[in-house]
């Protein structure tokens, strides 16, 4: 047992070291690492080529019934940015520091990759036997879209896996629970263009695109304000709407006033709110600015249905018989996030975003992202039960 465990520590360490961060990532290095740790399993290997040099990489442990559907378990190689010097720790070093592993990804969602890997390596080394082929996918775009699934389902590639059920990642949790997601949130992406006048820096010109720019952040910032308002009475962030100014662009000279400034926002919503009535509000804030302000909606998602967890979804069943044979305590929410899952969900599949982290706090996205190597290690027991349990339940 201590040589598997450093065996998977010292795997999810080289992991971390690779920089798979938009745009120039380092797919092609990360992905012959990940296929050396499939090969030496003996595990069979497909690489999928949805996007040009980032392929979907499917790893498989063949079932006993291969006919029969099977196990999807979901992570994404790519990583959010870093800003260097706001760590402590290199976040490409994959360091490990007083019982800590940090990395970009350590959390979000490295960790979870090689966790399912070291999950079957475990499960193989005590002999034990899976109905269901098992298949560990490793996305490419996890940070910046989720289009690879998108496309992926429409593959013959994803038709031939016959996917029954899906793991993908949750959310840390700062308590003792451990977080279960049945949804996902909608993905909204928009960009408010604000045209004004112009005129020399030494005017008090009116009707100008920072007039209009300000309006729209003002607006914007009280509907935040509502919606932080409802999380803090009800607190579940299941049924808000998170919007976030994510970019402003406008002015090239210090001494001019500029003709235009662009801001753009990310929302996530929830799949129960009205899209209509939140449509309409953004064409107010729209309109109200000014004739000169208009609106573009890039993304813009459409409901999936939620996983029931009812007792006709035999997955279900086997997630929670796992669960509750090793006692950890599960809270359940809708969703807080817009995950892969979304397109299996649309599809029919029952999906559950786990990650089996608890007692820590959140660092993805942020500096000096980290898990404990007993949390990791801890991670890859619950997965193996819980993996053999969806394994069998057809």
């Amino acid at each position: 047992m201590i040589a598997l465990h450093d065996k998977a520590i010292t795997n999810f360490r080289n992991y971390l070291k690779f920089p798979t961060v938009h745009p120039n990532n380092k797919y092609l290095d990360c992905r012959r690492y990940l296929l050396r740790i499939a090969y030496s399993m003996e595990l069979k290997v497909v690489s999928v080529n949805i996007m040009p040099e980032t392929p979907v990489l499917l790893i498989t442990w063949i079932g006993t019934h291969p006919q029969v559907p099977s196990v999807l378990l979901v992570s994404h190689m790519d990583v959010a940015p870093v800003i260097p010097e706001d760590w402590t720790e290199d976040p490409f070093g994959g360091e490990l520091k007083d019982g800590k592993i940090y990395g970009r990804g350590a959390q979000d969602s490295k960790c979870i990759g090689i966790q399912y890997l070291e999950a079957i390596r475990k499960l193989k080394s005590e002999s034990k036997v899976c109905l269901q082929n098992i298949h560990v996918c490793f996305l490419p775009d996890g940070e910046v879209g989720c289009q690879a699934m998108a496309s992926f389902v429409n593959t013959d590639e994803y038709r031939e896996l016959k996917v029954g059920v899906c793991l993908d990642a949750g959310w840390p949790s700062v308590t003792d629970e451990y977080f279960l997601f049945t949804g996902d949130k909608m993905s909204w992406q928009f960009t408010f263009t604000c045209r004004g006048s112009v005129g020399h820096n030494t005017l008090l010109i009116g009707n100008t695109a920072a007039e209009q720019l300000t309006f729209i952040l003002k607006k914007a910032s009280e509907f935040r304000e509502q919606q932080a308002n409802i999380l803090q009475e009800q607190n579940n962030p299941d049924d808000v709407v998170v919007i976030n100014c994510t970019q402003v662009g406008g002015g090239n000279q210090e001494i001019f006033i500029p003709t235009e400034f662009t801001v753009t926002f990310d929302c996530l919503i929830p799949c129960s709110y009205d899209l209509e009535t939140f449509e309409e509000m953004l064409n107010g804030w729209c309109q109200e600015a000014g004739s000169n302000c208009t609106l573009k909606i890039h993304l813009k998602q459409h409901p999936t249905p939620e996983t029931k967890l009812a007792s006709d979804n035999p997955f279900w069943i086997a997630f929670r018989d796992a669960v509750e044979g090793m006692n950890l305590k599960l809270k359940i929410h809708k969703g807080w996030n817009n995950s892969d899952c979304r397109h299996l969900r649309a599809r029919g599949i029952p999906c559950f975003n786990f990650s089996p982290i608890n007692g820590t706090r959140s660092f993805s996205q942020g500096p000096d992202e980290h898990l404990s190597v007993e949390t990791f290690l801890r991670g890859i027991n619950i997965y193996s039960n819980i993996i053999l349990k969806l394994a069998n339940a057809w």
